[in-house]
Parts: C-alpha cells; sequence; structure tokens
C-alpha cells in the first residue's frame, strides 16, 4: 500500500475519505483529489490497486468508471461503532458479550442498575440489537404497568423506531389507564406501533420478548409506587412537569433485569398479547 511519508493516513484510508463527502468519482478524479487535498501525489496505476482492494473488501462499488461507497458497508461500520458505544459509555456496565451468550446458550444474566434512568439509558442502546437478533418475521413483545418513554424519551423512541422498517411488529400492552398512559399509547400507534391499553398487565414486572428472549425489568417498590401517583396525579399532557418524573426516574434505587431464553414462555406471551389486540 501507497503510504505518504509524513501522514498517518495511507491512500486507501484518503480514498474512503475524499468519498464520504464527493460520489461517484473516477480513478482519475480521485488521484487529483489525493493531490488537492492530501497532497499526495500517486500514479493512475496506484489509485486504480488501492480502489480494486476497496472493491474486493466490499467497500466500494462500481457504476462504470465512477466509483461510491457501499452503502451495506458504511452501514455495518455504523453498526460497528454504535456497540463500541455501548461497550464504553460511561453509564453502561455491562457489555453485549453477555446478551449475546445469553441469546446463543440460553443462560441467566442478572443486571443492575441504581435508578431507572440509568437503566433505560442502557436499554436504549441495546434495543437496537435486540431488534436485530429478532427474526424479521417474529413479533417483539412489551408489557409495561406505565409508559413513561414518549413522554421523557419520545425523540430518541422515534429515532429508534424510524432506523427499523419493522415498526408494525411491536405489540405493546400498557397496564395503566391513565391520560398521560393514553396519550402515550397514543402517541406510539401513530409511529407505526401496536399499542393498547389493557389495565392490570405487568403488575409485577415489565417484560420485552425478542425472539425466544425475555428481558424481564424489576422495579423498586418504592419507585413503582411515586410512578403510579406521578401517573394518577397528572391529568394533562400540557400541565405535567417532566422534572418531577424524571426526579422520580433519577431516584437511587435498586432495580434488578433478567435476560434469558425461553421458547414455551415467549411464545405463550406472544400469543397472549397478539389475542388482545383481536378483542373488541
Amino acid at each position: 500500500m501507497v503510504r505518504r511519508k509524513d501522514s498517518k493516513f495511507t491512500v486507501r484510508d484518503a480514498i474512503v475519505t475524499i468519498l464520504v463527502e464527493d460520489f461517484p468519482l473516477s480513478t482519475n478524479k480521485l488521484k487529483n483529489e489525493l493531490a488537492l487535498r492530501f497532497n499526495t501525489r500517486v500514479s493512475y496505476q496506484a489509485v486504480h490497486k488501492e480502489l480494486a482492494h476497496l472493491e474486493e473488501g466490499g467497500c466500494i462499488t462500481r457504476e462504470g468508471k465512477e466509483c461510491s461507497l457501499n452503502v451495506d458497508w458504511i452501514r455495518s461500520k455504523r453498526e460497528f461503532f454504535q456497540r463500541a458505544e455501548i461497550n464504553y459509555t460511561k453509564l453502561k456496565k455491562y457489555s453485549l458479550s453477555i446478551i449475546r451468550k445469553v441469546h446463543r446458550d440460553g443462560e441467566l444474566a442478572r443486571l443492575e442498575f441504581e435508578s431507572i434512568s440509568e437503566m433505560d439509558d442502557y436499554f436504549v442502546n441495546v434495543m437496537t440489537y435486540f431488534h436485530d437478533i429478532t427474526p424479521k418475521d417474529a413479533l417483539i413483545i412489551m408489557h409495561y404497568r406505565h409508559n413513561w418513554w414518549p413522554i421523557i424519551y419520545a425523540k430518541k423512541e422515534e429515532e429508534i423506531l424510524q432506523a427499523d422498517p419493522a415498526n408494525a411488529r411491536f405489540y405493546c400492552l400498557c397496564g395503566s389507564d391513565t391520560p398521560l398512559d393514553r396519550w402515550a399509547t397514543t402517541y406510539e400507534n401513530a409511529i407505526g406501533m401496536n399499542v393498547r391499553v389493557q389495565k392490570g398487565t405487568a403488575e409485577n414486572w415489565n417484560v420485552h420478548v425478542y425472539g425466544d428472549v425475555l428481558i424481564q425489568f424489576n422495579l423498586d417498590p418504592e419507585i413503582g409506587r411515586r410512578i403510579d401517583a406521578f401517573f394518577e396525579k397528572n391529568k394533562s399532557i400540557e400541565s405535567y412537569n417532566p422534572k418531577e418524573l424524571l426526579d422520580v426516574l433519577s431516584a437511587k434505587a435498586k432495580h434488578t433485569v433478567l435476560i434469558y431464553k425461553d421458547h414455551a414462555l415467549a411464545e405463550r406471551i406472544r400469543d397472549e398479547t397478539t389475542k388482545a389486540f383481536k378483542k373488541k
């Protein structure tokens, strides 16, 4: 590989950097851009050779004499760095390797969090991973007592769902029929999910089902009572105080999450959930 003596960039790196901003480009145009942007003068043959390596590695695609970065390759790199961010963020105590192990051989994993906010920060990231490992034709199930995500994290949740074209496979049951829960249900239905209120759902714990993997969220009882009180007290999305809810979600307490694999239980929860949507 040709390397510029006074640069940390290889010619191959420089070509990728150029194609991030300008595309499609021919070999000759790339040769000119290398000289212009990186003060790197290489032959046409050298550029052609580097492009051949990049094409062989799936990094670029060609249309006639012009080349561009391969969108699938870009996505793979994005997913790689997303996983790295999840594994290195200060708020995350558990690497995705734990979850991959659970998904492979069904071992039980127990995670502990010091606040609901910390737990949500973790799962708002790893949910993307669970979406990816769930078979595309399988429904994703969520049961929860209250639905504060659209109230606090509406923008982030919508970004996640927009990134996943299979929004319609989400089937969610909310166990409380309060004004804020009804608003959250309407919001999530508007962005393509299937959500309904079914009183009594998730009385003891919240649960998510991804394929055969179950995630059981066990909240501290006192924090649970404070969340109940908040949702009962606030009668309108226009008048509630978001800081009051954030204070509860950020309060120090012990919350545990169990992750395990159980095909029969997952099937039963999916079946019971979809039946709930068929009821009038």
